[in-house]
């Protein structure tokens, strides 16, 4: 797991690979949240999330 300088949580990585990501806006609040699993990859919230290769 990896936080940011406010203590968020910004992902968590099992045997190298992202399995969750967080991006929060200017208040600190989280607005996209992308969680990944078996491959395929989910993004909830309410900015664009665009993914390619597996990296956003």
């Amino acid at each position: 797991m990896s936080w940011d300088e406010d203590n968020r949580v910004v992902s968590v990585r099992e045997n190298g690979q992202d399995l969750s990501r967080a991006l929060y806006d200017g208040a600190g609040e989280r607005r996209v949240h992308l969680h990944r699993v078996a491959g395929d990859a989910s993004s909830r919230g309410s900015a664009f999330l665009n993914i390619a290769n597996g990296a956003p």
